[in-house]
């Protein structure tokens, strides 16, 4: 089941910065923050964000009603931390 945390405009063909804060937990008291350019644009506290099948994060476009435009994501620079200074 997919639970709608937030969303933020794109501008086609423009290098953004996304960064997700992920508490991974198997019950509800994980949390997820998305940040866009810098600024938050989700925010989802008591969250459960780990299930038997573990935590893959993934990205791309879903539930998109552009059937006939081709969407491509590239990602350049992944950084992985501790915390949200880490990925700066």
């Amino acid at each position: 089941m997919w639970n709608k945390i937030g969303q933020a405009p794109l501008a086609a063909g423009t290098w953004h910065r996304l960064q997700l804060g992920i508490l991974a937990r198997p019950d509800t008291t994980g949390s997820i923050q998305v940040h866009l350019d810098g600024t938050q644009v989700a925010n989802a506290p008591n969250a459960r964000t780990w299930d038997v099948l573990g935590n893959k994060p993934r990205w791309g476009v879903y539930d998109s009603k552009l059937a006939t435009t081709e969407q491509i994501h590239w990602a350049n620079d992944l950084k992985l931390g501790t915390t949200r200074a880490d990925a700066d």
